[in-house]
């Protein structure tokens, strides 16, 4: 177990996500847990200033590990000629090349292309280490997190676990004389209401709420899953 803030503890070998919009403290929080266990912890947030070194040079005992392989990464570069993805990479495998059996990743999915993604969550799956891994959606932390933190305000405001259940929509109706009592108001979460308009979370058998709305005279209706941003106005408002 590792316990990193308050009582909230990392159960070995355990993938657990920090989730936060822009400068909600996700990174901050992160080199705290660091600076507390650097014994215990690798963490590379940036690499060496020696730009004219390969990136060969810099992985040393590592540089024909199959894993940079797996992402494509041209080792005889120097680190002044990396563009941002490749950049992204070597960070990435930096910090995953270690003896060190809890791993920090600062999001290592932030802006690389689609296909970097899919091997570097491969890559995290495989590596059999406690895993502490920051994103700024929830939907790239439900891909590989066990259990992943919302963070607001520099503090983790809800632990959450990622299990099987049905993921919560937002959804937006517009229509006349819009009444709450026609729908299934338990599984619900309002965050605006008028006569004509109503805004909402559900999280239940979508087909009930489906039977519901068809006693309503719909204008318009905008289902989505619940993202970031929505659980920041639906649950923690300041």
């Amino acid at each position: 177990m590792l316990k990193i803030i308050n009582d909230i503890e990392v159960k070995e070998k355990e993938i657990f996500g920090f989730v936060g919009l822009v400068d909600s403290g996700r990174t901050t929080i992160l080199k705290k847990i660091f600076s507390s266990n650097k014994n215990k912890i690798n963490y590379v947030d940036r690499l060496p200033w020696y730009t004219f070194l390969k990136v060969k040079t810099i992985l040393g005992k590592n540089k024909y590990h199959e894993y940079i392989k797996m992402l494509d990464l041209d080792i005889y570069k120097k680190l002044s000629d990396l563009n941002y993805n490749e950049t992204r990479k070597l960070l990435f495998l930096l910090s995953v090349f270690t003896d060190k059996e809890i791993i920090i990743l600062d999001e290592p999915l932030l802006l690389v292309e689609n296909s970097t993604k899919k091997v570097m969550l491969d890559i995290i799956s495989k590596l059999d280490k406690t895993i502490l891994i920051s994103f700024d959606n929830i939907k790239e932390a439900k891909l590989i997190c066990d259990r992943y933190a919302i963070i607001k305000n520099y503090k983790i405001v809800e632990v959450k676990e990622n299990k099987n259940s049905n993921d919560s929509l937002a959804i937006n109706i517009k229509a006349k004389d819009v009444d709450k009592a026609s729908l299934p108001l338990k599984n619900m979460k309002i965050n605006y209401f008028s006569h004509n308009e109503m805004e909402f979370m559900y999280k239940g058998d979508i087909n009930e709420l489906i039977k519901k709305l068809a006693n309503i005279k719909v204008d318009y209706i905008e289902i989505k899953p619940l993202s970031l941003e929505d659980l920041y106005k639906y649950y923690y408002k300041d």
